[in-house]
């Protein structure tokens, strides 16, 4: 829990002076060194939490808490090497999936018992896109179990041992990078916790402490969804192509983790902030239906190879 919370740290520090750094902003990388943000963090936990009159008092306090356990709790199951993970689990990716459930759950209570109306705004912006992607991202799991055929993600990641899933699951991986964009409530879909048009959206009545744990969730989820980019489909501690095996392990882990951290900073660098509308017809009318396809298509092409 805690080495979780200081790579989170780190990569909230990375994350600043690489936006900086993109966007051009001479003076901002020097305010992004490894005392700005504890500091901020500091100021923010000893802060006072205002709870408002009307909220649902209980939940208002206990739910960033939840928040962040459920997000940091996936971990368990991400190997770091071979026989190396906290809990080897035979049903690995169906427990990921209701973690992530449970993540989109435990957000849309924090704004609903928040009763305010920009919160509320962006709970039902929230529940809409977890209802969508949420679907997308099952489909996707299964095409990987599909291939794997096993839930557990050692498994998955040993059945990469020769070739990565990238390579014949292209199309599928384009999916998942927009799939948990959205999840992780990332520019461009991070409508729900839009500061421009709902006011901060879900974070709106929050302040100190609970602030502090609500935002360091959403970067927990940021390196969640990159370890599961890399355990799915890019092998996970597997070299390329069997290629430098001394590299094995370790290494190859972080350096493909490095890669897909690189690309949520990167996107949110680049590209603006989609409309809440947008995001859903990308959800419903062109993801849900490519990846039902795939999966589809995936379970014909193994039934034929097998037959």
């Amino acid at each position: 829990m805690i080495l979780n919370f200081l790579f989170t740290l780190l990569f909230i520090i990375f994350s600043i002076w690489l936006i900086a750094y993109a966007e051009s902003k001479i003076d901002s990388p020097k305010e992004a060194n490894f005392f700005k943000v504890p500091k901020d963090l500091i100021k923010l936990m000893f802060k006072q939490m205002i709870i408002p009159s009307s909220a649902s008092k209980k939940l208002f306090i206990m739910l960033p808490a939840a928040v962040i356990t459920f997000t940091v709790t996936i971990y368990a199951v991400i190997p770091i090497k071979e026989d190396s993970v906290v809990a080897d689990l035979n049903i690995g990716v169906l427990y990921t999936l209701s973690l992530l459930y449970l993540f989109g759950y435990s957000l849309i209570l924090t704004g609903w018992s928040s009763s305010s109306r920009y919160a509320l705004l962006g709970t039902f912006r929230l529940a809409g896109q977890l209802l969508i992607y949420i679907v997308v991202f099952g489909f996707i799991l299964l095409s990987i179990v599909l291939c794997s055929g096993s839930f557990n993600i050692g498994d998955i990641v040993d059945a990469q041992k020769n070739v990565w899933f990238l390579f014949p699951h292209l199309p599928l991986f384009i999916i998942f990078l927009i799939c948990m964009l959205v999840l992780a409530n990332r520019i461009p879909g991070d409508s729900p916790f839009s500061d421009s048009e709902i006011s901060g959206g879900i974070n709106s009545e929050y302040s100190g402490a609970s602030l502090a744990l609500l935002m360091i969730s959403q970067y927990a989820a940021i390196l969640i969804m990159s370890a599961l980019a890399t355990v799915l489909f890019l092998g996970g501690w597997q070299p390329l192509f069997g290629l430098w095996d001394k590299l094995s392990g370790l290494p190859w882990l972080l350096i493909k983790l490095f890669l897909c951290i690189i690309f949520f900073i990167w996107v949110k660098a680049a590209l603006p902030r989609y409309r809440y509308d947008q995001v859903m017809k990308i959800g419903y009318k062109y993801l849900i239906p490519a990846s039902s396809l795939w999966f589809m298509l995936t379970a014909l092409a193994l039934f034929i190879m097998e037959g």
